[in-house]
């Protein structure tokens, strides 16, 4: 018996073992993660990334792939994420999974990653990135994936690791800690002061006035209280912290894509952010972005005209329609900038693959992640917006609040640089 026919093998004792695990009260259940400024769940960067990522997307993502592959109805698939499924969901559910990676579903699956297993032990999010870091680790194995592209990760993928390894071995030794009666994990002040925040002060580039901030959440400080400067202040730093990991991950891809000489470069995305960040400037982040892109190809002799780009927009038009072709994809651009009938994920990527391919830029990946990108950070200035406005009323100005907070991206991407090519 071959390597390849015994991992098989495991593979199927495995599933059997755990279907066997699997009752009326203990179903199997795909868990999402829980809130965490340090390590958020994996399902908060892939929405902002707007790419559907469950059970769902992906059963239908292989039905059309594979006819084979059983049907489960989509209740069903809701379910392995909320409520949990029976062993014939489990059953159907790990066909699904085999056809997709033999790596995922071996991660679905107990005592087979030790660091893995210790993320569960901890419930630490760490459990759902390491599943992405090994399916990065079967596609470098992978020849007909392109290594060259894949090497542009490299440096998230390390900074994805090591906070996972971080995390765990900090929730380890807490837990280590309060079984030795030494602190009380249900004392949220005292595990701040003791713990947490010395954790953080080692681990991220956050400021003490962030830390303050948090500490006075925890003594239950009523934030309706405050003057209106105190509450900018707060919102302000409550905006640092949370998206303290998403800055970090943006700044460690960016490095992925330094110049040939090995060199710290200033960046298409640090350009995008110091435009978007101006305070009179009224753009939003996709049109910030794509102004960007214009004016680097402008200093590369390449002129592009905001009419010449929307010709890149995929239309159907309806039959009798007065306006032309170029005046109705030129309408739909200027509704993108301004956050309007934004594009689903299909009609942007062929939308930047037929632009990349006419400026002859291979990277289209790379540009539709930029675009990606920016349209998550204008989609959760709206949201914050409406929270903000719901609970603190119309008169402050989160868009200014905003700007100051991503500003700072140049800060964690000079950070990054200097760690990296130190």
């Amino acid at each position: 018996m071959n390597n390849t026919q015994l991992d098989e093998q495991l593979l199927e004792e495995k599933i059997k073992q755990e279907a066997q695990r699997i009752t009326k009260d203990n179903k199997f259940k795909i868990e999402d993660g829980h809130k965490n400024y340090f390590l958020p769940p994996v399902k908060e960067i892939y929405a902002f990334l707007n790419i559907k990522h469950d059970a769902k997307t992906l059963h239908q993502l292989m039905r059309q792939q594979d006819a084979s592959i059983p049907k489960i109805s989509p209740s069903s698939l809701d379910n392995i994420h909320r409520h949990g499924v029976g062993k014939s969901i489990f059953l159907r559910f790990t066909e699904v999974m085999k056809m997709s990676s033999k790596v995922l579903i071996n991660f679905m699956l107990p005592n087979k990653y030790p660091l893995l297993d210790r993320a569960l032990a901890v419930n630490s999010n760490a459990s759902g990135w390491l599943g992405l870091l090994l399916m990065y680790q079967e596609m470098q194995n992978n020849p007909n994936v392109n290594q060259q592209e894949l090497l542009h990760y490299k440096k998230l993928v390390a900074f994805v690791s090591q906070r996972c390894e971080q995390e765990i071995v900090f929730y380890e030794a807490c837990k280590k800690k309060h079984y030795a009666g030494e602190i009380n994990l249900t004392d949220q002040q005292a595990y701040w002061e003791t713990e947490l925040h010395p954790f953080y002060q080692q681990y991220t580039q956050l400021n003490e006035a962030v830390f303050i901030s948090f500490n006075k959440i925890l003594q239950g400080v009523d934030v309706q209280a405050l003057t209106k400067s105190q509450k900018l202040e707060w919102i302000e730093n409550a905006y640092k912290l949370e998206f303290d990991f998403l800055l970090n991950c943006i700044a460690c891809y960016d490095i992925g894509y330094v110049d040939a000489d090995n060199k710290p470069v200033h960046s298409a995305i640090c350009r995008i952010i110091e435009r978007y960040t101006q305070p009179d400037n009224t753009e939003t982040c996709f049109h910030s972005c794509w102004e960007v892109i214009r004016c680097i190809l402008d200093e590369n002799d390449i002129v592009v005209s905001n009419r010449q780009l929307a010709s890149f927009i995929p239309i159907n038009q309806k039959e009798g329609t007065v306006e032309t072709l170029k005046d109705a994809q030129y309408n739909v651009l200027k509704k993108w900038f301004k956050q309007q009938d934004l594009p689903s994920a299909d009609k942007l990527r062929s939308f930047v693959d037929s632009f990349s391919e006419w400026i002859g830029f291979r990277e289209n990946n790379h540009l539709l992640l930029l675009s990606k990108m920016a349209l998550g950070i204008d989609a959760l200035l709206i949201e914050k917006t409406k929270k903000v406005e719901c609970d603190f009323g119309t008169d402050i100005d989160v868009t200014a609040i905003w700007k100051r907070v991503f500003s700072q991206y140049t800060q964690y991407y000079q950070y990054h640089c200097h760690q990296h090519f130190l």
